[in-house]
C-alpha cells in the first residue's frame, strides 16, 4: 500500500489477521482508494441536461376549498367535533 499503512488499520479496527489476510486486505483497500481517486474527479457541478429545475418557476394553483358532507365521514371517523376531526394531541 503506497499511501495507507495496513498495519495502522488493523491496530484501530483490533483486527487479528495473518500476514496472507493483511496481503489480501491491503490490495482491497489500495482498490477501494483507487476508486476514491476516480470519484474525485467527478465534478461537482451538474450538467445542464440533468440539472435539477430548482430556479425553474413553480407551476402553483390556487387553492380553493370544497365543501364536502357525507353521513359516512362523521361515521368512520374515531372522533368528531365542530364538524371536523378529532385529532389527538401528539407531543
Amino acid at each position: 500500500m503506497s499511501d495507507v499503512s495496513i498495519d495502522t488499520i488493523v491496530e484501530l479496527s483490533y483486527l487479528q489477521v495473518t500476514p496472507a489476510q493483511a496481503a489480501d486486505l491491503g490490495q482491497q483497500i489500495d482498490r477501494i482508494v483507487d476508486y476514491m481517486r476516480v470519484l474525485d474527479g467527478i465534478t461537482d457541478s451538474p450538467e445542464p441536461e440533468y440539472e435539477w429545475p430548482i430556479d425553474a418557476t413553480a407551476v402553483t394553483r390556487e387553492d380553493q376549498p370544497v365543501h364536502f358532507e357525507s353521513p359516512l365521514i362523521e361515521a368512520n371517523a374515531p372522533a368528531f367535533t365542530d364538524g371536523g376531526f378529532l385529532v389527538p394531541r401528539v407531543l
